[in-house]
């Protein structure tokens, strides 16, 4: 009997591997993000040729050679890594608009990520995974492993509810999800508390309980555990923020400066950042980075991709664009890691039937 296999399981399939792969690499995987962006690029045109993507290619080209020659400040390098990376979300936003996926092959990438999450703990009972008390994770750094355990949380039960909405698992997802945020000690894991709050509303008519029963319990907690709140959420250590809150204040002021619409050229910003705290630093906010490098266009741009993910107006879609979106602090926006599997959270999500029972897989027309 023949089997037929969707395109978007392929990627999946290659994005799996990716991540096992990162495991085993001598060095961390961002070391080797070129490789992986050029790699998922250049896949979703070939397993996905359609005009839209081709055309917004045309287009970003046409703007991105224009600032590269008329700016001094870009750099080619970061030329080449952010017209793949715009091609490669728009990409994504795309194929997830006209994708289709077998409903067992959803099945099979449910427990093969909620393995790969069940893995991530056992690693972490291994002494030699943490630096400075902080859980590397499979993906060899504690924010970018955070980052995708988060994101396979929510993908993991965003298949789940399309059939069964099991309690039991979402109760296990929780717990998962909680013992990462101790584990990881990355504040940015709260934003992802939204979404799971929101699933319980879900089930239960309880909204009042939630909201007056945090009322009450917050208070409590903090008083009770306030020094183990601070010490695994790092709040005590107020230099972090310090350095933050002044990179982004410097930031805002030569925004200001260009009328926030002005580009400055790839790279200019972590440029900027350098020559200001005299450290090879980052801007720590890809919002910020992209718009004093792109210009106005960015603003249209990310305009572009909230109306085609939230539309119409969903929470549930909103809490998770929220945890994507959480990933500029750690300068992981428009990250492949998270993207792949945001692509499919997407397509399940889309208005319309986007599962195949069976039979074979319908040719999508050239759009």
């Amino acid at each position: 009997m023949k089997y037929n296999i969707s395109k978007i399981y392929v990627i999946a399939s290659i994005y799996l591997l990716v991540l096992l792969a990162a495991f085993l690499l001598p060095r961390q995987i961002s070391n080797f993000n070129y490789i992986f962006l050029i790699l998922f690029t250049c896949s979703n045109l070939i397993l996905f040729p359609l005009k839209k993507n081709f055309i917004s290619l045309f287009l970003m080209i046409v703007y991105f050679t224009l600032l590269q020659f008329l700016l001094p400040e870009s750099n080619f390098l970061y030329y080449i890594n952010d017209l793949l990376t715009i091609v490669f979300i728009v990409e994504c936003i795309t194929i997830a608009q006209y994708a289709k996926i077998y409903d067992s092959e959803l099945k099979i990438l449910k427990y093969l990520f909620l393995g790969y999450l069940l893995l991530s703990l056992a690693y972490a009972a291994f002494s030699n995974n943490y630096e400075e008390s902080r859980f590397l994770g499979l993906m060899q750094g504690t924010n970018l492993s955070a980052s995708v355990s988060m994101i396979l949380l929510v993908l993991v039960w965003e298949i789940e509810k399309l059939k069964n909405k099991n309690i039991f698992l979402l109760l296990f997802l929780t717990g998962i999800f909680f013992s990462f945020i101790f584990l990881y000690k990355t504040r940015t894991l709260l934003f992802a508390l939204p979404y799971f709050i929101y699933q319980y509303t879900k089930y239960w008519n309880v909204k009042k309980v939630i909201i007056w029963g945090g009322i009450i319990a917050i208070p409590l907690i903090l008083y009770n555990y306030k020094n183990l709140i601070f010490e695994n959420f790092r709040l005590a250590e107020d230099s972090s923020f310090i350095t933050r809150f002044s990179l982004y204040s410097y930031m805002y002021e030569n925004l200001a400066k260009s009328h926030f619409i002005l580009p400055h050229g790839f790279n200019s910003a972590n440029n900027l950042i350098y020559n200001y705290s005299g450290e090879n630093n980052y801007v720590h906010n890809d919002l910020f980075k992209y718009l004093y490098d792109w210009g106005g266009i960015f603003l249209i741009y990310i305009f572009f991709i909230i109306k085609r993910i939230i539309k119409p107006f969903d929470w549930n879609m909103a809490f998770i664009l929220l945890l994507v979106l959480a990933n500029s602090f750690h300068n992981m926006l428009f990250s492949v890691y998270i993207w792949i599997p945001f692509t499919i959270i997407l397509l399940i999500n889309k208005s319309g039937n986007p599962f195949i029972p069976k039979g074979n897989i319908p040719v999508v027309p050239n759009l």
